[in-house]
């Protein structure tokens, strides 16, 4: 037997639903609507500490390789705001433009980027009807875009923004925990 689904809002679909809010108030949908952006797929400008794993932008192949390498490098990332007492960041606008340009690239030189408006193929969102065209998965490679992620960390994240957590401004005191976003969805803490 086969199965086909088809008709599902991939990697962008689950999220616009969510009626996300960014800085400034502006809604993540409304942002994607006008153009898809991400830094690799786990940052989107604009939308401070919001990790994304498995969003759109992520390289078209081995999942579970791809959700590996962006657990590890996200974990890398918390780590180090923990370790210099930051609480909060955020892709810059830039780089997350140089990204998406290089992503739409990628796609342009495959065989699919012809004719995946023609049939309607999901993963530029054709399959939805008034969504705007576009790659929804990066298709230059899972070792590529894994080096986009390597750079960040070994040139200390310089297309990230941090701010510190106002608790470490104040002398003798720790500043406040942020576990996996448990706090904001009131989750009971992990225990340690």
């Amino acid at each position: 037997m086969i199965i086909f689904a088809l008709g599902f809002d991939a990697a962008t679909g689950a999220l616009s639903e969510l009626e996300v809010k960014g800085t400034g108030g502006k809604v993540l949908k409304d942002c994607w609507e006008r153009r898809l952006e991400t830094f690799a797929g786990a940052l989107v400008p604009g939308f401070p500490n919001m990790f994304i794993v498995c969003g759109p932008h992520v390289p078209f192949g081995n999942m579970p390789v791809v959700q590996e390498i962006e657990v590890n490098w996200i974990g890398k990332t918390i780590r180090h705001m923990e370790e210099n007492k930051l609480d909060t960041i955020d892709v810059s606008e830039k780089a997350a433009d140089v990204w998406s340009d290089h992503l739409r690239e990628a796609f342009k030189a495959t065989l699919f980027a012809e004719s995946a408006k023609a049939v309607k193929a999901w993963f530029v969102g054709a399959n939805i009807p008034g969504k705007a065209i576009d790659p929804l998965f990066y298709f230059g490679g899972v070792l590529t875009w894994a080096s986009w992620l390597d750079k960040e960390t070994k040139t200390g994240w310089e297309s990230m923004r941090f701010s510190p957590s106002v608790a470490a401004d104040v002398e003798g005191k720790e500043p406040p925990i942020h576990s996996g976003g448990q706090i904001a969805l009131g989750l009971p803490p992990v225990a340690a």
